[in-house]
Parts: C-alpha cells; structure tokens; sequence
C-alpha cells in the first residue's frame, strides 16, 4: 500500500479525511491493514523480548552499598 502524508490546517479536517480514507477502503483493504498492524505489533514485542532477556543474560547484576555504618549496610539490586 502507498503511503501519502497530507497536511492540515485544523484537527477536524485530519479527522475527516480519516475517515472519508477508510469509507474508501474494501472490506478487504480494512483487513490487510488490521493484518499489518497486529504483524508489526507482534514483531515489535518479540524484538523488546528478546532485547530484555539478552540484556538480562550479558549483564551481570550489579550490587551497590548505600553509605552508612556496616551493621545498617542496605543491598540494591539494578
């Protein structure tokens, strides 16, 4: 599908030329472009998982001691 960018003057008039967009559409055309949404959508949550468990399994966890007395020494995790 072609991508245009159109310009507007006001909020309404982009709303409206939304929708006229989508009046146009076949049923089919709503379809494949639900279809394309929920496919970028999936491949963009694989990508933020697979970042998440790669940074978690390359980085060891760090441990940082918060300055006070060594009997009220605190553990944070990052």
């Amino acid at each position: 599908m072609e991508r245009i960018l159109n310009v507007f003057h006001s909020f309404d008039d982009a709303d409206r030329a939304d929708d006229e967009y989508y009046a146009r559409l076949s049923p089919q055309q709503r379809l494949d472009l639900l279809l394309e949404l929920i496919e970028r959508h999936r491949r963009a949550l694989a990508t933020l998982q697979s970042d998440s468990s790669e940074s978690r399994a390359s980085s060891p966890s760090r441990r940082w001691t918060i300055d006070r007395s060594p009997e009220q020494a605190a553990e944070v995790r990052l």
